[in-house]
């Protein structure tokens, strides 16, 4: 054998010797595996932070007044059929409380699997583009026509046509400048806004349309929900001085045997709740 071949047929005799294996050392292992996992854990924080981009301004498009005791945020896609649902209720809950004490935030949200979620979305900045009043026009259009540019009903059509059609449409009904809105479903500035707003979306959970966030907090309403189902959820959380404020208390709807307290903790869902324990708006009994 040559020397360097006669080292290594050392070294392998004396490992075996010993009874041990350099690779097969339990301590050595367990190191090893710490040492990827902590690698791993890293680069996948790395490279799920570096993938969102700080939007500047912040994202949504806002309604009220930014000093509002209370924030409300939806997302939604202009294409989805129950975002198009709760929409009529979320102006009846913003014209209720009214600019001063409720901050309305609006956020896109389109949906890869509804065909032409996209281009409305982007169509609807461009219209922002115009002023902020043409933007919530754009949105309403949208909801009132939504069938016309499903699945179904533009599955024939090239994506020009859609654009052609989408900017004629707004045109005609609200008087906007078709060009400037064929252009903006083309604009790269836009759809970098679109693109950073929807990554934004992600990090916060969002995972389907509507998805609300009260004062930054999940909410899991339903599509069904009235003005007064989200008074039931808004009210308490206003000053006590405030016309709007209630102290939410537990009520008997006699479900619960004595001396447990029913707690109503979101629109129709109930807990029992012992001695101990509060009744908490969107969470329900809690020590």
């Amino acid at each position: 054998r040559s020397s360097a071949a006669s080292d290594v047929y050392k070294r392998q005799v004396s490992t075996q010797s010993t009874g041990t294996s350099h690779f097969c050392d339990p301590h050595n292992m367990f190191n090893q595996l710490l040492l990827a996992t902590i690698l791993f854990v890293c680069l996948s924080f790395w490279e799920t932070s570096a993938q969102i981009p700080i939007p500047s301004p912040p994202s949504g498009h806002k309604n009220g007044s930014a000093s509002a005791p209370v924030i409300l945020e939806v997302y939604v896609d202009l294409m989805c059929p129950d975002s198009a649902a709760i929409y009529p209720t979320m102006e009846q809950v913003y014209n209720y409380y009214g600019y001063e004490n409720l901050y309305f935030i609006l956020h896109l949200f389109p949906l890869p699997y509804h065909r032409n979620a996209y281009l409305t979305a982007q169509a609807a900045l461009a219209a922002e583009t115009i002023n902020s009043t043409s933007f919530w026009q754009f949105v309403n259009l949208m909801f009132n026509t939504q069938t016309q540019f499903n699945e179904k009903n533009t599955q024939y059509q090239t994506e020009i046509e859609i654009k052609k059609n989408i900017a004629s449409l707004a045109e005609a009904n609200l008087g906007l400048n078709s060009q400037i809105i064929y252009a903006g479903m083309s604009n790269s500035d836009l759809d970098w806004s679109l693109r950073v707003d929807w990554k934004v979306g992600c990090s916060r959970g969002t995972a389907g349309t509507p998805w609300f966030f009260v004062n930054g907090a999940f909410v899991m309403a339903s599509t069904t929900w009235t003005l007064d189902d989200w008074r039931f959820i808004l009210d308490p959380l206003y000053p006590p001085t405030s016309k709007y404020a209630q102290n939410h208390e537990f009520l008997n709807n006699g479900t619960c045997t004595l001396p447990d307290k029913s707690c109503e903790y979101l629109p129709g869902q109930f807990e029992c709740c012992t001695r101990s324990e509060s009744c908490i708006i969107n969470v329900g009994c809690r020590c």
